[in-house]
Formats: structure tokens, C-alpha cells, sequence
């Protein structure tokens, strides 16, 4: 669907990823020209990435980046020289989980 496209797009997020914590996928994730990253799942689906444009520079904040059993949250910053910094998020929140134990 992207070589379809005339836009190249920066930074892709994507929720349900079906990235399971100890286990890899079992197909072939990699997008030509992007880096992925990835804050899998505890449970068997869900699950968030990030595919960023391989020209960008960028740090994991793992100091938001989390997997617990309600949701999954990851987060990056991109690195400009001679301007602000982006911070980007991609969340799931499972949706059987109460948010008053958020």
C-alpha cells in the first residue's frame, strides 16, 4: 500500500501489532528505508511501533516507553539540529481494562 503512495511519510505508528514479549514475529516486518521499533505485548495481541524513516535520528524514551497488563506505550524523540526536539507516542489501551486502575 505505501510503494502506492507518491507520500513518504517520516514516522508511522501503528497499535495492535500482535508482538508478543520473548517471541519474534513470524513474518518478515521490515519496511524498506524505515527502522522499526516496537513495545510488545503481554497478552497474544496487541501490542505498538513505530516505524521511523531511516534518514531520522532518534532516541527511545524509555523512561515513558511501558508494557503493563492494561496497556502498551511507546515513545521516541526525534533529534532536529538547530531546532526543538519532537517527542511522538504511540498507546493502546486494552479495551476490557478498567481506567480507574490506570
Amino acid at each position: 500500500m505505501l510503494s502506492e503512495l507518491n507520500i513518504s511519510f517520516s514516522l508511522i505508528g501503528l497499535s495492535e501489532t500482535k508482538f508478543k514479549i520473548d517471541k519474534s514475529p513470524l513474518v518478515n516486518v521490515d519496511l524498506l528505508c524505515y527502522t522499526l521499533i516496537s513495545e510488545p505485548s503481554l497478552s497474544n495481541a496487541d501490542g505498538v511501533a513505530f516505524y521511523i524513516k531511516s534518514d531520522l535520528q532518534f532516541i527511545t524514551r524509555t523512561d515513558l516507553t511501558k508494557s503493563k497488563q492494561e496497556f502498551e506505550a511507546l515513545w521516541i524523540e526525534i533529534i532536529f539540529k538547530g531546532q526543538p526536539n519532537l517527542v511522538c507516542g504511540v498507546l493502546y489501551r486494552h479495551p476490557n481494562e478498567n481506567l480507574e486502575s490506570l
